[in-house]
């Protein structure tokens, strides 16, 4: 009788331990060479990954997670977090790679503005006319939000304040109209010019100009909830999921026109997605990658690698040539450099 109640306080604490550790989620960098690479460093962030974005001119990655924002330089040491301790929906850098815009709340949803060396808040921006959850930066002091229930933009300046602090200046508020939309999704901001990306919750993507604050085109319904999208020279890279079947279909489009350029189907769900050169990389519900490259002849699947342990990949790609993806709930993220033929500059279809 003792040997057996010996033997379930032994079950019951490696239970126990079994649970703390499948909460304590590791981010983890792996060297390339294998289809299952081993980590080369990891920090524990015991918290969902979200969002993810790349610092381009330091090799800094601000990880956005259920429970804040997290600074990691190129070596996986932590320099920062959690900030803000509320759910991240979205982050983005600054132009320079002083600041991070960071989106997040939990009742009311803000942008928090903070900066990149120590994570002190500089500014927060708050809409009383919707959720702000998506943002990008369309230059250094300018940025652009999102409301995550109506298809809505949000331009600000910010400025020198009396004390020397950054205060918000709303510019513009931009509908998109009052179609079938859905809310903002995600925003992709392009280099140099006044003009952002969006992508909207229920398969629509548009450009949008700041000038005269209206779209310069809307897509065609892609058939399906938006999972992901991207930016690749002169195309716009999109991922819409149908949940009901399993199945995803990938679109690139034309980033001045609009116009559907090319698609393809997988029977499986892709959560997020991203370009580099002229290929493109999907992250899949189960922890696959899929390299596609496009060209011409449309998209043509190159390969498909297992992330070792991972689930609901995100992907972002680094000035270093690095893919990083990160599981929303399970072990975290690896890192690795993609194929020497995939650093290519953009193709033009």
């Amino acid at each position: 009788m003792v040997t057996l109640v010996a033997l379930a306080r032994t079950l019951l604490l490696l239970a126990i331990l079994a649970a703390a550790l499948y909460l304590l989620k590791p981010v983890h960098a792996a060297e390339a060479g294998s289809s299952t690479p081993q980590p080369s460093w990891s920090v524990i962030l015991g918290y969902s990954v979200t969002r993810l974005a790349w610092n381009t001119s330091s090799d800094h990655l601000l990880v956005g997670t259920s429970g804040g924002a997290v600074l990691l330089d190129r070596s996986g040491h932590k320099v920062w977090g959690l900030l803000p301790k509320e759910p991240v929906y979205d982050v983005a850098f600054s132009p320079d790679g002083r600041l991070v815009a960071v989106a997040a709340g939990r009742i009311w949803h803000y942008v928090y503005v903070l900066d990149a060396a120590t994570g002190r808040e500089a500014a927060r921006i708050f809409s009383i006319w919707g959720d702000l959850a998506s943002v990008c930066w369309v230059s250094t002091g300018f940025l652009v939000a999102g409301e995550s229930g109506r298809p809505r933009l949000h331009l600000y300046k910010l400025v020198q304040g009396p004390t020397g602090s950054l205060e918000p200046r709303s510019l513009a508020v931009i509908s998109l109209g009052d179609g079938d939309y859905g809310g903002v999704a995600s925003i992709a901001c392009i280099p140099g010019k006044e003009q952002v990306v969006v992508g909207m919750r229920n398969g629509y993507i548009a450009l949008v100009s700041l000038i005269s604050g209206k779209p310069v085109w809307v897509s065609p319904s892609l058939g399906g909830q938006l999972a992901g999208m991207a930016l690749g020279g002169d195309v716009v890279a999109a991922a819409v999921i149908d949940k009901s079947h399993g199945v995803s279909r990938l679109y690139l489009l034309s980033l001045a026109r609009g116009e559907v350029m090319a698609s393809y189907s997988v029977e499986t769900l892709i959560t997020s997605i991203a370009v580099t050169g002229n290929y493109l990389i999907a992250g899949d519900l189960g922890g696959d990658l899929y390299l596609f490259q496009y060209g011409r002849g449309g998209l043509e699947l190159v390969d498909i690698d297992r992330v070792s342990l991972a689930v609901h990949p995100r992907v972002v790609m680094s000035t270093l040539g690095f893919i990083t993806v990160s599981a929303g709930r399970a072990t975290g993220a690896s890192c690795r450099r993609l194929p020497s033929r995939t650093q290519r500059s953009p193709h033009s279809l």
